[in-house]
């Protein structure tokens, strides 16, 4: 049997979940290459979150999964727990969400610019922790021109491989980030490769809660600075893109023995269920 996608979709003002087609649709269909540039406007879900103090500045990625919902990390808000607990900012004020950019050097006409309605970080989540690293951002206006991407299945298993997206950087010691939006293709990890990986380089197994591992052992393909809270995205039998991963954290970028983790979105396909259902 065909499994269930669900997308987001906005009417009268409250956020339903509905199956359907109206998502994961590329505007160009290009062969993959890992590290490659990706084909001009190819995924129209990838949004940039940028520094509302200095717009230019884009600090991570995020995924648009219905007409005002954006999916991301919570650790891209970790630097502000501190001033928002303070009452000197909030989340809704520390970044605008842009959507449509393939360049983020220039000035496109494309690109559209948002602004934060209501932030929402999974209420499990703290400050430093690598668990339940997710959050979504309710923009200001429905992003009408924009395709999202579907959401798993809940509980959806884990394909044998996905394609991360994103403007970070190439190389931890790259000075700034490439202008043009790419992609690279990764292996996903089973369980045991994934916990080898963490407890090799001194960390728990445990950091494997609701998350998963993503990349080459031989240090050649990752993500890194600028792509986290971005999509890995996998493909359905029909074609469209699923967000399967949210980019969260990792050893550097492309080291030798290591591999990026990402956030498992189909162990919380019900809490975003929840958490947009509930918006009016």
């Amino acid at each position: 049997m065909k499994p269930t996608l669900f997308s987001l979709f906005f009417f009268s003002n409250v956020f339903l979940i509905s199956a359907g087609p109206q998502c994961g649709r590329s505007e160009k269909e290009e062969k993959i290459v890992g590290g490659n540039e990706v084909g001009y406007y190819k995924y129209s879900w990838l949004a940039t979150l940028r520094l509302q103090s200095n717009p230019k500045q884009l600090v991570c990625g995020g995924s648009l999964i219905g007409p005002k919902t954006v999916l991301t990390a919570a650790h891209c808000y970790k630097p502000f727990f501190k001033s928002v607990a303070d009452g000197e900012t909030t989340f809704e004020d520390v970044y605008i969400i842009s959507l449509g950019g393939y360049n983020i050097c220039i000035q496109e006409e494309n690109t559209q610019i948002f602004s934060a309605e209501k932030v929402i970080i999974h209420e499990k989540y703290e400050d430093g922790s690598p668990y339940y690293d997710i959050a979504l951002i309710i923009i200001d206006e429905t992003a009408d021109d924009f395709t999202p991407i579907c959401l798993p299945e809940a509980g959806q298993t884990l394909p044998s491989d996905g394609t991360a997206v994103g403007f970070g950087k190439e190389a931890s010691s790259a000075y700034k980030l490439p202008c043009i939006m790419r992609e690279v293709q990764l292996k996903i990890s089973s369980d045991k490769e994934c916990r080898d990986m963490l407890e090799k380089n001194g960390e728990s197994g445990d950091k494997l809660v609701n998350a998963f591992c993503a990349g080459d052992l031989e240090g050649t393909k990752d993500t890194c600075q600028g792509d986290d809270g971005g999509p890995l995205q996998t493909r359905d039998e029909d074609g469209n893109y699923i967000v399967t991963g949210i980019t969260s954290f990792g050893f550097g970028c492309g080291n030798k023995d290591t591999l990026g983790m990402y956030t498992y979105v189909a162990n919380y396909t019900e809490w975003i269920e929840e958490k947009t259902s509930a918006e009016e």
